[in-house]
């Protein structure tokens, strides 16, 4: 008797109208909530797999250097230096006196020439410009010094004083230098997309540079091919794998809007704008090999 009038009263709470739609009311919208959720991720997932691509991509190492190769700055004769007027990373013109080394021997000679008793002016003239050319280094290029001797070193002739890498003052343009295995470069081609980061700064936190391949050596290079692009081995040894290695070369997108900021290469976060980016950067590059649409990489096609 009891569980009738129970049952009874359970049913009349529930047929009674208001009490239905206060049912109705706290059990319907969680459930819905649930669905709709559940529906707009097999929604999501359905779009994805559809357009959706995945990238396939490979780590190389690089170093930021003028695309122009480089220039030495020799010395005519052997001497020491006596005047140093440049150091690294200084901008230089053609003309610029980089350095004078000394010629005591010529020096000696017009000493002696304007001392003589009638000194002969075409003599004296002839032996200050002689010892002008033989002494005075100067640059031939626009460029930026990338090495140099110190004041009181002794060179020879055909030393190199200073080594400058070719560069227009004010050129915003930004290209990387990779040495990368043989193997490793028969995966590369040009035009391929790069994201390019320095070493020193955390891609997570800065971003990344835009760029893209615009060469890919067909043959190993040799030292002499590696110091007529960089002038010196000790840019690229940070960066390059022992054994044979091919050169590759990448272009850095440039903003020109950025013109203020430390770098004007084009970042995927403002952020790396305000990173020095010179010559001798190391860099670490991802290369987009390809983009597969996911149905196609998921059903192994």
């Amino acid at each position: 008797m009891k569980k009738d009038l129970f049952r009874k009263r359970s049913l009349e709470s529930v047929s009674s109208p208001e009490r239905l739609d206060e049912y109705i009311k706290v059990t319907h919208p969680g459930i819905w909530s649930v669905l709709i959720a559940f529906l707009a991720v097999v929604v999501a997932a359905v779009v994805w797999f559809a357009v959706g691509t995945i990238p396939d991509t490979l780590d190389i190492r690089g170093v930021v250097f003028p695309g122009d190769g480089t220039v030495a700055a020799e010395a005519r004769e052997s001497g020491r230096i006596q005047d140093m007027r440049v150091e690294v990373g200084d901008f230089v013109e053609p003309h610029d006196i980089l350095a004078v080394v000394e010629q005591t021997e010529l020096a000696a000679e017009l000493e002696s020439l304007k001392n003589a008793a009638e000194p002969d002016e075409a003599a004296i003239a002839a032996k200050q410009q002689e010892l002008m050319d033989a002494s005075v280094i100067r640059s031939e290029v626009y460029g930026v010094v990338l090495d140099a001797k110190h004041l009181g070193d002794m060179v020879n002739a055909g030393d190199a004083v200073a080594s400058l890498a070719r560069m227009e003052e004010g050129t915003n343009t930004y290209e990387i230098l990779c040495y990368v295995p043989q193997d490793t470069a028969k995966r590369l081609e040009k035009g391929m997309e790069v994201q390019a980061c320095p070493s020193y700064a955390n891609r997570e936190e800065v971003g990344y540079m835009n760029g893209y391949i615009t060469e890919v050596g067909e043959y190993p290079v040799t030292e002499g091919d590696i110091l007529a692009a960089v002038g010196d081995l000790r840019y690229v040894q940070e960066v390059m794998e022992e054994g044979n290695n091919v050169e590759v070369r990448v272009s850095i997108a440039v903003d020109a809007s950025k013109g203020d900021a430390k770098n004007a290469a084009r970042w995927s976060n403002a952020k790396g704008n305000d990173l020095d980016i010179t010559t001798g950067t190391a860099c670490d590059l991802l290369v987009v090999i390809k983009e597969q649409k996911a149905y196609e990489l998921l059903l192994g096609s």
